[in-house]
């Protein structure tokens, strides 16, 4: 699947790794690990088996965007590692 999807739309994934998180709110810190997938029939991601076949900024970039998440619904959230599975 290459083509963009619509919120709600279920896509066969392979998972590729996972990005460790923590997530303090009302001053409780709490685990808030986000699993990373690419769609499991994709030519454009059929090579990417881990997420250190992924460009790193674009992790980066996937990281900011759950830590930013977070931020606005009044949360706060610190990626704490990378890891493959």
């Amino acid at each position: 699947m290459d083509d963009p999807a619509f919120p709600g739309c279920l896509v066969q994934t392979k998972l590729i790794g996972v990005i460790e998180a923590e997530q303090t709110e009302a001053g409780e810190t709490t685990r808030n690990d986000r699993l990373i997938a690419v769609a499991a029939e994709s030519r454009n991601h059929s090579h990417i088996r881990f997420i250190g076949d992924l460009n790193s900024n674009l992790v980066h970039e996937i990281e900011r965007f759950f830590i930013s998440y977070n931020e606005i619904l009044t949360a706060f959230a610190v990626a704490t590692s990378t890891e493959t599975i």
